[in-house]
């Protein structure tokens, strides 16, 4: 898998965890800095493959800023 998101499909992507089974990497899970998606890059080509994605489930050229918080961000100091 390269650095591009699945998502978004910018190169905004960074390796946030390394799965390893006697001592060699076997998944990474990355994650982008630019819409928030992240992904093992062992999951299906039907998450992973902007190719294969539905086409409701891409933000390529998708102003970001304009999107709707379904779980708006928690204030500082507030308790959950």
């Amino acid at each position: 898998m390269s650095e591009i998101c699945p998502r978004c499909e910018q190169q905004n992507c960074q390796n946030v965890h390394e799965g390893h089974e006697q001592g060699k990497r076997v998944w990474t899970v990355w994650h982008c800095g630019h819409c928030a998606f992240s992904w093992r890059d062992s999951e299906a080509a039907e998450i992973i493959d902007p190719q294969r994605r539905p086409a409701w489930a891409q933000l390529k050229g998708v102003n970001l800023g304009g999107l709707r918080h379904l779980i708006e961000p928690q204030k500082q100091g507030s308790k959950s």
